[in-house]
Order: structure tokens, then C-alpha cells, then sequence
């Protein structure tokens, strides 16, 4: 079994090289490395923000800050995504998704059909959020566009 695996929830391009090989690079490129150690960085920070969220928030937030955060990796458009697998996200059953979908489409912040997600007010789903959604965002901005724009993150491709 690998030491690690990798799970993709939105679909995109990735690149695997060997761990040496990675490590060569970034040992021989240090703006390479800043940058990786920048990501790291926004990991960490949006870890911390997803455990506060998880224990403070119902689940009609957490699937709008979810939704939010696939929604900026995916550069808009639609969410090729089950309520299975949000479920699986969330830590929640499918029929509590399912719910929760619904709500969100009766509201018409988003419009659910058979594996798929559309964003249709991300301002509404934002102020559903609150505080759950937004400071992790910014640092991550900040930290790899140099700007606290959330908007960025799309024009950058983050």
C-alpha cells in the first residue's frame, strides 16, 4: 500500500513526479521552494479554518462554505460532484445533503441535478457563510497573488 494517496474532487490536470526528483527541485530552485513552502503555508491556514468551521457551523454553512471554496479551485462553471461525496466532505449522511441541496436550491444560491453543482449566487452563499468563508481565502490570495481580492484567486487559476 502507498504511503500516500491522492483523491481529486473536481476535475483538472495533475502532475505526479518521484519524491527525489521533487526534492531535487526544490533544493536547486528557491523560488520554486518559496513558492511550495507558500502553499503549505495556505494549507495550514485553511485546515485550521475547516476545523473551526466543522465544529461551530450547521450543515446548510458548511456545504455553502464547501461549495465556495470547490467552486474558486474550479474557476467557476458547474461541480461535476455526488452528494455521496459531499457527504463523505462534510462528515454528514447523503440524505442530510440531500436536504441541504435542496434548501440551497429552493433559496436559488445554487441548482443541483444528478452529480452536478451550479453556483448561481456566490454573494448569497457567501453571506450564508458568514465568517466561515473569506480569511482563509484572503491568505491564500495574499499569499500567492499578493493581493486580498477573493477574485484573484480565479484570474491566478488558484
Amino acid at each position: 500500500m502507498a504511503a500516500f494517496s491522492k483523491i481529486t474532487r473536481i476535475s483538472g490536470t495533475a502532475t505526479e513526479i518521484p519524491a527525489d526528483a521533487f526534492e531535487a527541485a526544490l533544493a536547486s530552485a528557491p523560488d520554486l521552494r518559496l513558492h511550495f513552502l507558500k502553499y503549505v503555508e495556505a494549507l495550514r491556514y485553511q485546515v485550521r479554518a475547516t476545523v473551526a468551521a466543522t465544529s461551530q457551523a450547521t450543515l446548510d454553512r458548511k456545504l455553502a462554505r464547501v461549495l465556495l471554496m470547490m467552486h474558486d479551485r474550479a474557476k467557476g462553471g458547474h461541480l461535476r460532484i455526488t452528494h455521496a461525496t459531499l457527504a463523505s466532505m462534510l462528515g454528514a449522511t447523503r440524505p442530510a445533503v440531500s436536504a441541504a441541496c435542496a434548501d440551497l436550491h429552493a433559496d436559488q444560491l445554487v441548482r443541483c441535478s444528478r452529480a452536478r453543482v451550479e453556483v448561481i449566487d456566490r454573494v448569497g452563499l457567501q453571506a450564508l457563510c458568514g465568517s466561515l468563508y473569506g480569511d482563509a481565502e484572503k491568505h491564500y490570495a495574499r499569499l500567492l497573488t499578493g493581493t486580498t481580492h477573493l477574485q484573484a484567486l480565479h484570474v491566478a487559476g488558484c
